[in-house]
Formats: C-alpha cells, sequence, structure tokens
C-alpha cells in the first residue's frame, strides 16, 4: 500500500459541548483525481481449477480525498459486477485530522487481491468509495460510478494455439480525451511540506497511444505566446497495456513557466496574462501534425475563468478549469469520441460540457 499527503493545515478546531461528540463532516473526493486500472493475472481460477491458458483480472484504484477528513477515517471501494458484490480493497486510514483545505491521496493500488479473485468479465463495472470512521459510527459512501472493461489479444502477432486465444482486459479510458484542464497555482517541496511556488500557467490533457511526440503550443489573437511544451512533470497520469497495444493513455502535464498570471520583477521576459485577457486557444502537435485544439478564458485578474463548469460539478479546487479540446487526426488511433457522454469521470458525466 502506498500513501502520500499534503496538508496545508494540520489542526482541526472544534467546541465541544460537555460529553458531545463533534458533528461527522463526510470528505469529498476530487473527481479528476479518481484513475482506475486492471492489474492481469495470468491464470484464471474457478472453483478451485487454474486454467493457465486465460488471463483473468482484479482492479487497481487511486485518487484524493479533498479535506476536512476527521482522523481515524478508513477508505474502502467495493466493486460490484452485474448487481453482486464482488471485491473490496482497503485503501488505508487517515490516522490526523486533515483540515479543509488539505487533502490526502491514495496511490495507485490494488489491494493485494489474489489470483482466485480474477474474473473474466468485460462490459460495466460499478463501484462506491467509503469513508469509514468507527470512532464516529459512521460509514457513507462518498462516491460512487461505474466503468467499462474491455479485452484485447495479450500475444497479438504470435497465432501458436497456445497463445492466440489469450486476452488481456483494459479500462476503457476514451471518456478522458475532450477534457483539459487549466490553472496557475503551483507548490514547492521545501523542507518537507508543499509551499506556494511562483504561479504560471499550466496545463493537463490526455492523449491516446504513444506519450511521445506531444507538443502544446499557447495563442492570443492568433499570435503565438512565447515557447511551446512538452508534457512533463509529477502530475503526469497513465495507464498502459502494452507498448503496441494503442490503447494507453495519458495525462500530460503542459508547463509554461514563461506564461505568468502578474508580473514578477525576477521574471521581467514573462507574458503577463493579467495585461491580455480574453480568448487564448491551445493546439497540440504529435509528431508535427495537428491533433488538438481547444480554447479557454482568461479574466483581468490573469487567471483562467471558469464558465460555470467547474463549480457546477463540483471541482475547481486550486483555481482549475475545465474546458474542451477537439480530437483532430488519427494520432490517437482508434477513439471513441462519444464515450465522455456518458462514462466520464467513471460514470458522472460532466454538467453543461459539451467536446467541441
Amino acid at each position: 500500500m502506498q500513501l502520500k499527503h499534503r496538508l496545508l493545515s494540520v489542526c482541526l478546531f472544534a467546541t465541544l459541548a460537555a460529553g458531545a461528540l463533534p458533528a461527522w463532516a463526510a470528505p469529498t473526493i476530487a473527481k479528476d483525481s479518481i484513475l482506475i486500472a486492471t492489474r492481469r493475472h495470468t491464470v484464471f481460477i474457478k472453483s478451485g481449477k487454474r486454467d493457465e491458458k486465460q488471463w483473468s483480472w482484479t482492479p487497481r484504484i487511486q485518487f484524493q480525498v479533498n479535506g476536512p477528513i476527521e482522523s481515524g477515517t478508513a477508505f474502502y471501494v467495493d466493486f460490484m459486477v452485474a448487481g453482486k458484490a464482488w471485491v473490496t480493497i482497503e485503501m488505508g486510514t487517515v490516522n490526523e485530522a486533515i483540515a479543509a483545505g488539505g487533502w490526502w491521496s491514495f496511490n495507485l493500488y490494488d489491494g493485494n487481491l489474489d489470483d482466485d479473485k480474477g474474473i473474466l468479465h468485460t462490459g460495466d463495472v460499478d463501484f462506491k468509495i467509503r469513508a469509514k470512521n468507527e470512532l464516529k459510527g459512521n460509514d457513507d459512501v462518498v462516491y460512487k460510478g461505474k466503468f467499462k472493461v474491455a479485452k484485447m489479444r495479450a500475444y497479438p502477432d504470435n497465432n501458436l494455439p497456445q497463445y492466440k486465444n489469450v486476452y488481456e482486459q483494459f479500462v476503457d479510458q476514451d471518456w478522458n480525451l475532450p477534457i483539459a484542464y487549466a490553472y496557475t497555482k503551483t507548490t514547492e517541496r521545501q523542507y518537507g511540506r508543499d509551499v506556494p511556488g511562483d504561479p504560471y500557467l499550466q496545463l493537463n490533457i490526455w492523449t491516446k497511444g504513444n506519450d511521445n511526440g506531444w507538443t502544446a503550443f499557447i495563442f492570443y489573437k492568433d499570435q503565438q505566446v512565447k515557447e511551446s511544451s512538452t508534457a512533463g512533470g509529477s502530475s503526469n497520469m497513465s495507464i498502459s497495456t502494452g507498448e503496441t497495444s494503442g490503447n494507453n493513455w495519458y495525462r500530460g502535464k503542459f508547463h509554461f513557466p514563461n506564461i505568468r498570471p502578474k508580473e514578477i520583477s525576477n521574471h521581467p521576459d514573462c507574458w503577463w496574462l493579467n495585461k491580455n485577457p480574453g480568448t487564448y486557444t491551445v493546439k497540440l502537435l504529435k509528431d508535427g501534425k495537428l491533433s488538438r485544439v481547444g480554447t479557454f478564458e482568461i479574466d483581468a485578474n490573469g487567471e483562467p475563468t471558469d464558465k460555470g463548469l467547474a463549480k457546477k460539478n463540483g471541482m475547481g479546487e486550486d483555481g482549475k478549469i475545465i474546458f474542451g479540446m477537439k480530437i483532430l487526426g488519427d494520432k490517437d488511433g482508434k477513439v471513441d469520441g462519444k464515450a465522455w457522454k456518458t462514462g466520464a469521470f467513471y460514470g458522472n458525466p460532466l454538467q453543461g460540457f459539451t467536446a467541441p
């Protein structure tokens, strides 16, 4: 099990009446932090019998929990198939109070599920994230959703009988592709904690296939603004099912350190967004071919403008906004361009969003 956390405030103050306990405040899940994938089992076990010619799977999941989080809160994820309970992953317990504005995150984890829990199922799988605190006597569902599992040949170029019908299951992530994010806030790691850093423009954009060769360009009034950016950074998210499968998804973080909200004396050569408010266009090239186009707004303070999408959908923490990206060309391979309509955020579509 892997846990990581950032505490913006670790103190939770409450005024207690004599003998009374503070009210339970159920935490919330950051929708854009949820990532679900499969864990491969190179065997399928049914009724105690092992079939080495079939691969099965169990789930993996990661997510961020936004404070406040009561100390002693444990998080579980229940998975259901065809309406029946399947497996539960115990993610871990937060043993220190996290105040509003702080967060705790769980890395991609599979619960160490044994081979005999693996299934061959493809299609929809339901799940729910629970926050359980036995100190308070609460066990609340804090997120519900579903995801779609597909399969592909594990050895597509090998037609030997023992390999021909071996399949690997994977979670279809196509819903992510037209949804992008813009924000300016940064943090720096100092003396064991995260502190605010100098803000600059950053974008999160999902791509499919090979993650190399993607470059983002920013335009304002049809003129390119400063330098381009290739994807990189610790906030990248990825799902890989094999180098040649094509069923690989990457959320690239594109950095523009010379595009900043407001003038800072030690960055004299930057583009200042507050001096140039309005519509900005981002264009994404893949190996020199135009593959994405999207627009977002900057307000008079130099910050990305939420057109209501983030607020309406319970997102937008740290000033992050949502905008749409039009998918162009064939550099992503085969794509379901309508998956976002029902599949976004694993069965929790964005209200008011329309893909360009």
